[in-house]
């Protein structure tokens, strides 16, 4: 049974870019622990790629991480030392992923973990500025199913998926890609009348029923700040209406002060071109600064 939900916020955002996606990949990462920040490393890539509905291919990878696994990850993944030795390192490994991946939509069931605090970063380090849209199904299965709890062998078991060796990554990405095709389609039906809606919303979070303002751009300058250990990294974009800045640790577009709304992919559109590049990508590694004077 499908939850109420009464206004538009992030978790439906998510769900409409969810509904309306034909292509995507499905991922699970194994790690030798929770935080890259105190030296995890991945130790296993697996994921799926769909494709109108169907799986097409499957990506399985272990990656030496140069360090001992400890016996906890070791019950509890299956993965010992012995099978990691002459494997190859994450910085060959992941180009090659990024690749695999065709830039389509990565779901995973805790995308803050695999996404967002791993494979992310893990590329950025590499030099890879990564734009994928990303799908969390422990997100949308929290705020649209009543499960007990946000697990993937929960979430599995709603819909009656088996999976075979649990926390091996690409087993648990086999399973996750047959439990969301179902999920989607739940909830596909569950809120037909919300995804017309979505179909209409631009993936930068502007909401069709509001007139947008025009503006002219005026200067783009990056902008960096050390915060404790972390960097804060961002380009701010000068408007004649106000200025606004694209934060490229969270990839999304804010305002700062510009009041009313305004349409996010026109202004990455003429930032890049006001900028003079090509494309999305080389906007995200733009370390500079350009105005109408200059």
């Amino acid at each position: 049974m499908v939850a109420n939900v009464n206004k538009v916020d992030k978790k439906e955002v998510m769900l409409g870019i969810m509904l309306s996606m034909e292509d995507f990949i499905i991922a699970d990462f194994e790690t030798t622990g929770l935080s890259p920040d105190k030296g995890a490393r991945i130790i296993e890539i697996g994921a799926v790629k769909i494709k109108k509905g169907k799986i097409v291919d499957r990506y399985q990878q272990f990656i030496y991480p140069e360090q001992k696994i400890y016996a906890k990850i070791i019950e509890l993944t299956g993965i010992t030392n012995e099978m990691l030795v002459g494997k190859p390192l994450e910085s060959e490994v992941l180009p090659g992923f990024y690749e695999w991946m065709e830039g389509l939509p990565f779901v995973a069931h805790n995308a803050m973990f695999d996404w967002d605090r791993f494979l992310k970063p893990s590329l950025q380090k590499l030099g890879i500025a990564s734009s994928q849209l990303v799908v969390c199904t422990k997100v949308v299965a929290n705020a649209y199913l009543e499960l007990a709890n946000g697990k993937l062998s929960t979430l599995c078991g709603y819909y009656d998926v088996e999976i075979e060796n649990h926390h091996r990554a690409i087993d648990d990405a086999v399973a996750l890609a047959k439990a969301f095709l179902l999920m989607k389609e739940e909830l596909s039906s569950e809120k037909e009348e919300l995804h017309s809606v979505y179909s209409q919303m631009d993936l930068f979070g502007n909401e069709p029923s509001k007139e947008m303002q025009s503006f002219k751009v005026s200067r783009v300058s990056y902008w960096e700040k050390k915060v404790g250990k972390n960097t804060m990294n961002r380009i701010y974009v000068q408007l004649d209406i106000g200025t606004v800045f694209l934060d490229l640790q969270k990839d999304h577009w804010f305002s700062k002060d510009v009041e009313g709304n305004i349409d996010f992919q026109e202004v990455e559109i003429r930032t890049i071109d006001f900028i003079r590049k090509k494309s999305r990508d080389e906007l995200l590694t733009f370390r500079g600064q350009r105005s109408v004077a200059s």
